[in-house]
């Protein structure tokens, strides 16, 4: 059986001689060809590859921070193909399941794809380097917006979007990732925000929401209602999100 492999590289020519040479290895089907990190986080979580082949020195963001963006249950073995010799240690620190160093030999490679078909078992997700930047799309253009930015996020049938003072952007990354990098409560099952944001938790009905800073709102899950309260510094018996609302 064939692994599933995407190619996660700036350059064109790489690109082309990567998937070229796998070609000759055989055992391979490239199912998908990224010029940077935002494509390759896309096509991770959407084809959910059994191998990504990454540069490190990409535009936007290096192939380690792109990896700390992924899912980790979508987290495919990694090979990073670079022409740096000397990130290595921290490659393999981090998890890479091995290190090519350009220009890409084929008994190199045939030897990096044959590791990642003797392992068994999915690997463990990457060292998780600090989100200094979240990746959004905005009208077919990528902007990075920095974490300290991020109000909430939510999920919808079009995708997951931030939210921030400037609207909602669309995102490829998931709501589970922006809730352990971001540190983001998951209020409801679609639904996380940053703690520090919150203006106003009201509960009618037994049905909760809050309201964050610009306007912002999102409903309140009956199970996380007592952690939220809690994480508020709010009594049960306070009078902000009382019945009465």
């Amino acid at each position: 059986m064939k692994l599933r492999a995407v190619i996660i590289d700036d350059e064109a020519p790489a690109r082309d001689e990567l998937e070229h040479l796998l070609d000759e290895v055989g055992g391979t089907e490239v199912v998908a060809r990224c010029k940077n990190g935002v494509e390759g986080i896309r096509a991770i979580h959407s084809l959910e590859p059994d191998l990504a082949f990454v540069d490190v020195n990409m535009p936007g963001f290096d192939g380690f921070e792109m990896l700390g963006l992924v899912d980790p249950d979508k987290m495919p073995s990694v090979v990073f193909v670079t022409a740096l010799d000397d990130q290595a240690i921290r490659a393999f620190d981090e998890g890479a399941h091995d290190y090519i160093v350009k220009p890409v030999r084929l008994e190199r490679l045939a030897k990096a794809v044959q590791r990642v078909r003797s392992r068994s078992q999915r690997p463990a997700a990457p060292g998780l380097p600090a989100i200094v930047r979240i990746p959004c799309v905005v009208r077919g253009r990528i902007r990075l917006i920095p974490p300290e930015r991020v109000l909430g996020a939510r999920s919808d049938h079009a995708g997951v979007h931030i939210l921030t003072d400037d609207g909602a952007l669309s995102t490829d990354l998931t709501l589970r990732v922006l809730e352990e990098r971001l540190g983001l409560f998951r209020c409801h099952r679609q639904h996380a925000v940053a703690l520090s944001s919150v203006e106003e938790l009201t509960v009618l009905d037994g049905q909760a929401e809050v309201m964050l800073r610009g306007g912002h709102r999102a409903p309140v899950g009956r199970r996380q209602l007592k952690r939220l309260r809690q994480h508020l510094g709010l009594d049960d018996q306070g009078s902000l999100g009382d019945d009465k609302g």
